[in-house]
């Protein structure tokens, strides 16, 4: 309802830019990803000012609903064409993360995580969840506190290195109650009371 009257003033000029903007941000409150990054297209022709960092947005939202509709194949194109608009796009970086999971693809969201994080060091802290998911998919507990120690120590990155504590700890509180359960699982079956 509220595109109609946009979508007729595009009809009667096609070069409107007031009618393309609110096409634009309508499409966005919808969801209407693909017609959002349309409309912004040729938003930016007609202004002749390319704004990647926008399109990017679009297309990675775009490549997330594709995702979420069953369409794997689209929505890791839209996701790598929006990473190649905008290399700096952690939500596309994100969203493929996400997609090789679904997937079963664990390795390829563990390069994908190195990539971006090299590519976006100060962003790094929107992976982290991902990061410890796909280990976790690869099994290897192991490599998920190497390569948060690695972003802590080297990359200086605070919450890598408040996370690789948080897991210390945990590690040690298994530990722990490890130890307590065998203990007292010892001391029953040697109690004199038996």
């Amino acid at each position: 309802r509220a595109l109609k009257p946009f979508r007729d003033a595009l009809a009667l000029n096609p070069k409107d830019p007031d009618a393309l903007y609110n096409l634009v941000k309508i499409s966005e409150d919808l969801g209407e990803w693909t017609d959002a990054y349309d409309y912004a297209s040729r938003l930016q022709k007609i202004k002749r000012h390319k704004n990647p960092r926008l399109l990017s947005y679009l297309l990675a939202k775009k490549g997330n609903a594709l995702a979420n509709d069953g369409q794997p194949v689209k929505a890791s194109w839209s996701l790598h064409r929006a990473i190649r608009l905008f290399s700096e796009n952690m939500v596309a970086y994100t969203f493929l993360i996400r997609l090789f999971l679904k997937a079963e693809k664990p390795e390829k969201a563990k390069k994908t995580i190195a990539k971006a994080v090299k590519r976006i060091p100060h962003r790094a802290f929107m992976v982290m969840g991902l990061l410890k998911e796909t280990y976790a998919a690869l099994e290897d507990p192991r490599g998920y506190l190497e390569a948060l120690h690695i972003l802590g120590h080297k990359q200086h990155q605070k919450r890598a290195l408040l996370q690789e504590l948080q897991e210390y700890a945990d590690l040690r509180q298994k530990e722990r109650s490890e130890e307590r359960r065998v203990g007292k699982e010892c001391r029953s079956r040697w109690s004199p009371y038996h």
